[in-house]
């Protein structure tokens, strides 16, 4: 493997999803994503009450904000579908070594 170092990895974005798509298939992308990210807080929260430590009401707060989102993408997405549209879909992920 190569040496490399870390400042010269210290930021990273790439591409996540990024095209078109049938309102059905961009559906099962974002949402899946998004169920994820929820079950991952869920996970946190269910761990941190376990163990008696951690920012439960951080991950409380963002569960709340990502089903919004949740909600919000998918009245979107059905009005992409009532209307028989495509839905184009751009999502950079950015990484940093802090």
């Amino acid at each position: 493997m190569k040496n490399t170092s870390t400042s010269a990895l210290a930021q990273k974005t790439v591409s996540l999803i990024k095209g078109e798509f049938e309102a059905t298939d961009a559906a099962e992308i974002v949402l899946t994503l998004l169920r994820n990210k929820i079950k991952f807080h869920q996970s946190q929260i269910f761990s941190f009450e376990e163990r008696g430590t951690g920012d439960i009401e951080s991950s409380k707060q963002r569960v709340k904000e990502l089903q919004q989102a949740k909600n919000d993408l998918t009245d979107v997405l059905v009005e992409a579908r009532k209307q028989e549209k495509r839905v184009a879909i751009k999502s950079d992920i950015s990484i940093e070594i802090l």
